[in-house]
C-alpha cells in the first residue's frame, strides 16, 4: 500500500464519511486538525529514525481499523448503536494524535535542551531526549492540543476528553477505568469515554502493516548491525521485520475473531511476532470486558484468542520451550517448605493484600470522596472458617484473571500501576497460594471501586463471587454475578487440624501496627491493630524479673524520631553509678539478663509487617541493653525473599540500614549526653559492658567496619591502652583511653594477646597472672612507647586496618610448668588508615571451617590462627601459596577441609598432609 497524502486517506476512512454524512462542520473540523498536525507527526521520525511510523499515515491505518471492529450499526444514521457526531470526531482526532507528543514542538527546542541539559549539536539524537519524549509524550501531546486549540479547530469543550482519549493507550485497565470512568456530556449526550478509549487502543494494536516500515530504515539497519555501530540496532530491526513478515494480513472474521497471517526467516522474529500477539490478546480481552459492561455493544470483535498463522519457512517452528506442569507448580508454592511450616504467615500474607488494596483505593480517591479503610479478620466457628474482608480497590474480572489466577503474576508489576508515584507493598503473585497449607477451599467476593464512577448507585455495584479449590485445579472459573460493596472478602475454610488461637497468635507477631484500621475477632473477643508502632513497657521487657529490676533502680532511655516517611522509637535499661551511666546492676550482672525478650532487638516493618534486618556497622551492642522498633509507610523499593520474612539487598535497604544506623548513633549519642557519660572512659567502658556476656568476642576478620565507624562515629570510637613497662606490674600500670583520630597521632607499638591474659581464660590467680605477665613482657622488643590493649572488637579493627601489624608467636611457660606458644598482635599507631579494600586480604570461605584468611608477617611460624574464623598466613610461604591457588581454581572446599587440618595441627594433632606446611 503506497502512503499517499493525509486528507486523502482521511476521506477514504468509513468513519469520517459517517461523520461528514451526519455532521459536516466537525468533519470539516477533522480535516483542518489533520491537515495541523501532519506536518508534527512527520517530524517525529526525526527524532526517532529507527521507529515504526507514527505519523499521520499511522492514524489513517488506526481509522481503518476502527472500521473493522466496529459494529456497521454504529455508523448507520438513526439506530441505537449510531455514534454521535463528537463521538466520532473524537475517535478520529485521538487516531491521529494519540502519538503527538513524541515530537518535539515549534519553539520547544531551546526549552528542551536547557531542562534535558544535552548537547545542541547532535540534539535530534540524544538518549535522554528520546526517553523523556516516550516518557511524557500522552501529557505533551494534551498540551500542546490544549495551548493550540483555536488553529487545529477543537472546540474548548471537548480538549479535555480528547486529552483522556489520547492518554487511554499509555493507562493500565484500572487506570483506564478509572480516569476516562467520569460521566462526560458530549453534544447533549452523555459520552462513554471508556468504550471510545477501548476502540481506540483496539485499533491502535492491530495496526499491522509492511507501510508502517519508514522507507530507508530496514537498509539502514542491516548497516548498523554489520558494522557493530549500536546494540540497539538489532532490537530495532526485529521490531520493525516483524511488520513487513505480518504485513497487512490481519483480519476480522465474521464471528469477530482476530486473525493475524504471516510468514517468517527469521525465528527471532517470529517468537517475537508471537509474545506481540501474547499482548495484544491480553489488551483486547480486557478491552473487550469494558465494552461488554457498556449500555451499548458496539465492538464486534471477540475476547477469546487470537486465531494465527505464522509460519517460518523450511522449518518446524513449535512455540514451546520449557513445559511447566501446573499442578505440580501450585503444590510447590502452596506447600509449607515455601512457607517454613509459620502458619501465621498465611494470613499475613492475605492481610498484606487488603492492606495494599485500602492503600491503593486511598490514594486513587480525592478527599471528597471521604473514604475510610478498614479491614476485618473473622473467625466463624461452626463452618471453622477464617473471613478477612476489606473496603478496598476490589478486583475487576480481568485482573481476577490476569493476576490474581494467574501464578506470578502481580498486578503490581504492571507498569503503569508502578510508576504512577504510587509504591506497592504486593510483589511476587504468589501469595494467596498460601492458603492451601491450611485451608482447602478458598470462597471470593470482589467488586471494583472504579466501577462506583459509572454506576449510580454508589453502595451496592457489580461484583463477582468465585471459588478456588486445592482438591481439584479446575481450566475454567465459574463467575456468579453478585451485588457488593467495593472491596474484597475472602473465606478460608480451614483444615480440621489448623488451631485458630494459634494461626491469629501467629499473625499478631508478625505485624506491629497499621496504617488501615485492622479488627480482629477470633469468636470470643475482638481487638485491633495498633495504629502506630510502640515499645514495650519495662514489665513486657523484664517479665519475672521486673521486681528485681526495680529492686536495682533499672531506668529506662527512650528516644523517638521520624525521618520522612520511617518512625523509628529506641529503648535502653541502665543504672547510674557514680553519677553516669552503667549496664550492671550493683552486683555486677549485665541488664541482659532482666531482659524477658532477648532476641527482639531489631523491631523493622513495612507498612506494619515485619521483616527482618540486621545491622552491623555499631560499636556498641544496643540488642543486649534494649532494642529498637522501626516502621516505614513507604514500601517503594524493597525486594523481599519468597515467604517475605526478609528483604533481598536493593539500593532501598542499603538506605535503611544507613538510616537505621544513623538512628541508632544519634540515640546513644544522646543517652550519652543525658547521663553525664560522654568522657572516653565511660563510654568504652559502655561499650564493653554492651557486648558482655558472649558479645565482646574478638578474631573476627572486622572488613570495612572501622572505615564505617571511622566516618559515623569517630567520638563513640574509644580504646583502652595499658602502658608496658620492664619490670612494672600491668595491673599497676598507667591507662589511658584514646579516640582513633588520637592514636594515630602517636607512635606507639600496641600489643594484644589472643587470648584474654586479665582475666580466668588461663586459669591462673592474680599472684599467677602477674609472673605470666612479666614472662611475656620479657620477649617483647620494645622499639616505642608500648601499650597492652584487651582482645576484644577493637582489637580487631586495629590489626586489620594496619599494613605492617603483624604476629608475633612467643614460648611461654604457665606456674603449672606448661609450655604454650602465645601468639602476640602488634600494631603501628601511626600506621593506622580506616581502609575500605585490605591488600592482605585473601578470602573469605564456608564449608567445614568457616572463616577469613589473611596475609600478614608472622615471627615464629608460617601460619596462625587468631580466635575461631581468623586465619593469619604468612606471606611467600608454602601454605600462602597453596591457598591462593585452590582459591583462584574456585576449589572451595577443597580449601577449607585444607584449613580444618591446619586448625586441628594447631591443636596438637598434625595429619601428615599438612606436615609440608608447618
Amino acid at each position: 500500500m503506497i502512503v499517499r497524502n493525509s486528507i486523502v486517506e482521511l476521506k477514504e476512512t468509513k468513519l469520517w464519511n459517517y461523520l461528514n454524512e451526519i455532521d459536516k462542520i466537525y468533519a470539516d473540523y477533522s480535516i483542518v486538525f489533520v491537515e495541523q498536525i501532519t506536518p508534527l507527526l512527520k517530524s517525529i521520525q526525526d527524532f526517532f529514525p529507527y521507529y515504526t511510523r507514527h505519523d499521520a499515515h499511522h492514524g489513517y491505518r488506526v481509522l481503518r481499523r476502527m472500521d473493522q471492529i466496529l459494529s456497521k450499526e454504529c455508523l448507520k444514521k438513526d439506530n441505537k448503536l449510531s455514534l454521535t457526531n463528537i463521538e466520532a470526531f473524537l475517535l478520529i482526532c485521538s487516531s491521529y494524535a494519540h502519538d503527538l507528543g513524541m515530537t518535539v514542538f515549534p519553539n520547544e527546542k531551546d526549552i528542551l535542551i536547557n531542562q534535558l541539559e544535552i548537547n545542541d549539536e547532535h540534539w535530534k539524537s540524544n538518549v535522554t531526549l528520546q526517553k523523556h519524549l516516550r516518557k511524557y509524550h500522552s501529557q505533551r501531546g494534551g498540551s500542546y492540543i490544549d495551548q493550540n486549540y483555536e488553529k487545529l479547530n477543537i472546540p474548548k469543550n471537548l480538549i479535555s476528553p480528547l486529552d483522556l482519549l489520547m492518554t487511554a493507550h499509555n493507562l493500565s485497565i484500572n487506570e483506564l477505568e478509572v480516569k476516562l470512568g467520569k460521566r462526560v456530556a458530549g453534544g447533549e449526550k452523555e459520552l462513554d469515554l471508556k468504550q471510545l478509549a477501548c476502540i481506540l487502543c483496539i485499533a491502535d494494536s492491530l495496526e499491522f502493516s509492511e507501510t508502517r516500515i519508514v522507507d530507508g530504515v530496514l537498509d539502514t539497519l542491516k548497516d548498523k548491525i554489520k558494522n557493530h555501530e549500536e546494540s540497539e540496532a538489532i532490537t530495532s530491526y526485529k521490531e520493525n521485520l516483524k511488520h513487513v513478515c505480518i504485513g497487512d494480513s490481519v483480519a476480522i472474521g465474521k464471528d469477530g475473531k482476530i486473525i493475524i497471517s504471516g510468514t517468517f526467516d527469521d525465528p527471532e522474529v517470529l517468537n517475537l511476532a508471537h509474545k506481540t500477539i501474547d499482548f495484544i490478546e491480553s489488551w483486547v480481552r480486557d478491552y473487550i470486558d469494558i465494552d461488554l459492561k457498556s449500555s451499548l455493544r458496539r465492538l464486534i470483535v471477540r475476547g477469546d484468542s487470537i486465531e494465527r498463522n505464522l509460519v517460518i519457512l523450511g522449518s518446524d517452528f513449535e512455540r514451546l520451550g520449557i513445559r511447566i506442569k501446573k499442578d505440580h507448580i501450585i503444590n510447590l508454592i502452596s506447600s509449607n517448605s515455601t512457607w517454613s511450616n509459620d502458619t501465621g504467615i498465611v494470613i499475613k500474607e492475605l492481610l498484606q493484600n487488603s492492606v495494599e488494596a485500602c492503600r491503593y483505593r486511598k490514594f486513587n480517591s480525592i478527599a471528597a470522596a471521604d473514604y475510610k479503610p478498614h479491614i476485618d479478620i473473622k473467625y466463624n466457628k461452626s463452618q471453622h472458617a477464617i473471613i478477612i474482608s476489606d473496603n478496598g480497590c476490589g478486583m475487576s474480572r480481568s485482573t481476577i484473571l490476569n493476576n490474581f489466577l494467574t501464578v506470578g503474576n502481580s498486578r503490581s508489576m504492571d507498569p503503569t500501576y508502578k510508576t504512577s508515584s504510587y509504591s506497592s507493598l504486593a510483589r511476587f503473585g504468589i501469595g494467596f497460594w498460601s492458603t492451601f497449607t491450611i485451608a482447602n477451599s478458598v470462597s471470593i467476593q470482589t467488586a471494583p471501586f472504579e466501577y462506583m464512577n459509572v454506576q449510580l448507585n454508589s453502595e451496592k455495584i457489580d461484583g463477582l463471587t468465585f471459588e478456588v479449590s486445592i482438591n481439584e485445579f479446575k481450566d475454567y472459573t465459574l463467575f456468579k454475578k453478585t451485588s457488593l460493596s467495593p472491596g474484597t472478602t475472602i473465606t478460608l475454610l480451614l483444615k480440621k487440624e489448623i488451631g485458630v488461637d494459634d494461626l491469629l497468635m501467629r499473625l499478631n507477631n508478625s505485624i506491629v501496627c497499621s496504617e488501615i484500621p485492622i479488627n480482629i475477632s477470633n469468636g470470643e473477643e475482638e481487638y485491633s491493630i495498633p495504629t502506630n508502632i510502640s515499645l514495650p513497657s519495662l514489665a513486657d521487657l523484664t517479665g519475672a524479673k521486673r521486681k528485681l529490676a526495680l529492686e536495682h533502680n533499672v531506668k529506662e532511655f527512650i528516644f523517638e524520631k521520624q525521618y520522612d516517611s520511617l518512625t523509628f522509637k529506641l529503648k535502653l535499661l541502665y543504672t547510674m553509678s557514680n553519677g553516669a551511666a552503667t549496664f550492671k546492676l550493683s552486683n555486677n550482672i549485665s541488664v541482659m539478663h532482666m531482659l524477658n525478650r532477648y532476641g527482639y532487638s531489631e523491631v523493622f516493618s513495612i507498612c506494619g509487617f515485619k521483616t527482618a534486618i540486621r545491622l552491623y556497622s555499631l560499636i556498641f551492642d544496643f540488642g543486649r541493653i534494649g532494642l529498637f522498633v522501626a516502621n516505614t509507610n513507604n514500601p517503594e523499593g524493597f525486594v523481599f525473599n519468597l515467604n517475605r520474612h526478609s528483604l533481598i539487598s536493593s539500593d532501598a535497604y542499603t538506605n535503611l540500614i544507613n538510616i537505621l544506623t544513623e538512628a541508632v548513633n544519634e540515640a546513644y549519642r544522646y543517652f550519652l549526653k543525658t547521663t553525664n557519660s560522654t568522657d572516653k572512659k565511660t563510654v568504652y567502658i559502655l561499650n564493653q559492658q554492651s557486648r558482655s556476656n558472649g558479645g565482646n568476642t574478638y578474631g573476627n576478620y572486622s572488613k570495612f567496619r572501622l572505615w564505617q565507624l571511622y566516618n559515623k562515629v569517630p567520638d563513640l570510637l574509644i580504646f583502652k591502652l595499658t602502658k608496658i613497662s620492664k619490670g612494672l606490674n600491668l595491673l599497676d600500670a598507667d591507662i589511658r583511653y584514646e579516640s582513633f583520630d588520637e592514636l594515630r597521632n602517636y607512635r606507639f607499638q600496641l600489643w594484644s594477646c589472643t587470648v584474654h591474659i586479665f582475666n580466668a581464660q588461663i586459669r591462673l590467680n592474680p599472684e599467677e597472672n602477674t609472673n605470666f605477665i612479666y614472662a611475656v613482657i620479657e620477649q617483647i622488643t620494645m622499639e616505642q612507647e608500648s601499650y597492652f590493649l584487651e582482645p576484644n572488637l577493637e582489637i580487631d579493627l586495629l590489626f586489620d586496618n594496619d599494613p605492617y601489624s603483624f604476629v608475633h608467636i612467643i614460648s611461654v611457660e604457665t606456674v603449672t610448668k606448661i609450655p604454650i606458644k602465645l601468639p602476640l598482635l602488634r600494631i603501628n599507631s601511626h600506621s593506622l588508615q580506616p581502609f575500605v579494600n585490605h591488600k592482605w586480604f585473601i578470602c573469605e570461605i564456608r564449608g567445614v571451617w568457616t572463616g577469613t584468611i589473611l596475609e600478614k608477617e608472622i615471627l615464629g611460624a608460617n601460619f596462625v590462627f587468631i580466635g575461631q574464623h581468623k586465619l593469619i598466613v604468612k606471606p611467600n610461604t608454602n601454605i600462602s601459596i597453596e591457598i591462593k591457588n585452590l582459591h583462584s581454581k574456585g576449589q572451595i572446599m577443597k580449601l577449607c577441609d585444607l584449613v580444618k587440618l591446619l586448625n586441628d595441627a594447631s591443636d596438637g594433632f598434625t595429619d601428615d598432609s599438612v606436615l609440608k606446611f608447618m
